[in-house]
Order: C-alpha cells, then sequence, then structure tokens
C-alpha cells in the first residue's frame, strides 16, 4: 500500500513539474516577444542626431558609443551572422533580402537610421560606415542607402581607405558598374595605410577576373583589416558560404 501511494505522489509531482515547465515557458515566450516589441519601437522611433545633440550638453560622443552598441546587439540578436548572400547583384534590381526570422526585417529596416543617428554624433566614427556600407547592400538589400553612407563617410573621413574601397564593393558587386568601382577602388589604394591587396584588386578588375574570385578577394582583405568582431565573424561566415558554393 505505502508503494502504491508514493507512485500516486511521484504521477503528481510530474504533472505539476510538466505544468510548471509549459507554463514558465509560455512566459518566457510572452517576455521575449514584449522585449523584441520594445526593441523595434526604439529602433523605429530613433531622433535624429540634429534634434538630440542639442540636448547632450556636449556628450555626443558618448551618445554615439551607446547607440552604436545598441544598434549592434540589437542587428546581432537578429540577424545570424551565417545567413549572408552568395548570388551578387541580384538586389540591385529591385528585389529585396530574404528574411529568416519574424524579427529580422526590422532590425534590417531600422539599421540606416540608427547608423545615420551615430554617425551624426560622431562623424569622425568610421566604423559605423563601413558596417553600414556592407550589411545594408549585402543583407537588406538597400544599395542606395549603403552608397548614401559611405557618401557621408567619404565627405568626414576623405583618408580613410576603407570607405571608398567599400564604395567600389558596392558599385562592382551589386550594380555591376566595373567602370565606377575601378575608381573608388584606385582612390582607395592611393589613401594612406591602404591594403597592398587593394592594387591586385584592381588588376583582377581590369583583366576581367570572375566576379567570385573578385569577391573572395575583397572579403579576405576586409577580413584581414577589420577590427570589430562582430564584423570579422559575419565576413568568416560569408567567406565560407562563398567557398562552400564554388565547390
Amino acid at each position: 500500500m505505502r508503494t502504491q501511494i508514493i507512485s500516486q505522489r511521484d504521477i503528481v509531482w510530474i504533472a505539476l513539474f510538466v505544468l510548471f515547465c509549459s507554463t514558465a515557458y509560455g512566459l518566457q515566450t510572452q517576455l521575449d516577444t514584449t522585449i523584441h516589441r520594445r526593441q523595434v519601437e526604439e529602433f523605429t522611433n530613433l531622433p535624429t542626431g540634429k534634434s538630440l545633440s542639442p540636448l547632450l550638453a556636449g556628450f555626443d560622443l558618448l551618445a554615439a558609443d551607446y547607440y552604436w552598441i545598441r544598434t549592434v546587439l540589437y542587428f546581432g540578436r537578429y540577424v545570424p551572422a551565417a545567413d549572408m548572400p552568395v548570388e551578387l547583384g541580384s538586389w540591385a534590381k529591385g528585389n529585396k533580402a530574404p528574411y529568416t526570422g519574424e524579427w529580422e526585417k526590422p532590425a534590417l529596416e531600422t539599421l540606416y537610421p540608427a547608423l545615420n543617428l551615430v554617425t551624426d554624433l560622431d562623424p569622425l566614427f568610421v566604423t559605423p560606415y563601413t558596417f553600414g556600407g556592407l550589411f545594408l547592400s549585402s543583407k537588406a538589400g538597400e544599395v542606395q542607402q549603403a552608397l548614401d553612407l559611405l557618401a557621408k563617410g567619404r565627405e568626414h573621413c576623405p583618408d580613410n581607405w576603407r570607405i571608398p574601397y567599400i564604395q567600389g564593393y558596392n558599385y562592382l558587386f551589386h550594380l555591376n558598374d566595373g567602370a565606377t568601382a575601378l575608381e573608388h577602388f584606385v582612390a582607395a589604394s592611393r589613401l594612406p595605410e591602404c591594403h597592398s591587396d587593394v592594387e591586385m584588386l584592381i588588376k583582377g578588375i581590369t583583366s576581367f577576373t570572375d566576379k567570385k574570385a573578385l569577391m573572395l578577394q575583397f572579403l579576405t582583405t576586409t577580413l584581414e583589416t577589420e577590427e570589430h568582431e562582430d564584423m570579422r565573424e559575419r565576413i568568416r561566415a560569408w567567406i565560407e558560404r562563398l567557398r562552400d558554393n564554388s565547390e
């Protein structure tokens, strides 16, 4: 009789445990959804640099760092690093990026205003320009937004070779405009501390090297010179996808 009572208690405890787990999972899901929605609302309603700057009492650079960190965390959470394009240039025809999750679309749609805000507050902060120049076009399919951000970077950071370098990438791989791309790559090659492989890329364009080979060369050089770890992770994944697709 004692054994039967213990078994019945075990069944009750197991049932309670299952009920607790299912309830906890439901609450966690609701909490995650609430957090996601709040983040989307925050990034959808970002202020402009012009409206925010007078309220910062000279702490523009600190605010830029804050919004940059928030942007990287938000983008990194909802946009998979491994989900980078293999086919090149198709989005320039008006196609948009394929979204792989419910929250990826708003993350990509709010990337440009977030980066624009960061660079309004700190126009000399190079990484947001290069980050946006790559991922606005390659992941969000927003080539013009990428070019607009890079043009802004070129205006404020004229001596940084990475900005015209990524401008050239967008013209070559997304707009299929080799002549304009070449102009940007040549401009990059003439700036201080430019990576020597840019000259190889220029030779590859003028000798009509296969575009995927050029793309791998571009990404390899970008990986070697990039200091931001989130970008490095995404570029590594991108290189792996291109190599797997080429086999």
